[in-house]
């Protein structure tokens, strides 16, 4: 019998929760969040959520 391993991929929620954490130390940027939040708006179906320095420009 072959025992074959599969390592899923985080959930997206585990992700971003992750870098939330990370940035406490300083080792997430805000591109990473970003990019972590819309993965996770993407993989939900959810509405896009636009980030607020883009506000009025």
């Amino acid at each position: 019998m072959v025992s074959a391993t599969l390592t899923a991929a985080p959930a997206p929620t585990q992700t971003l929760r992750d870098l939330i954490e990370d940035s406490a130390c300083g080792m997430a940027s805000a591109d990473e969040l970003h990019n972590a939040l819309l993965t996770l708006e993407t993989t939900m179906g959810w509405t896009l959520t636009k980030p607020t320095e883009t506000e009025g420009a």
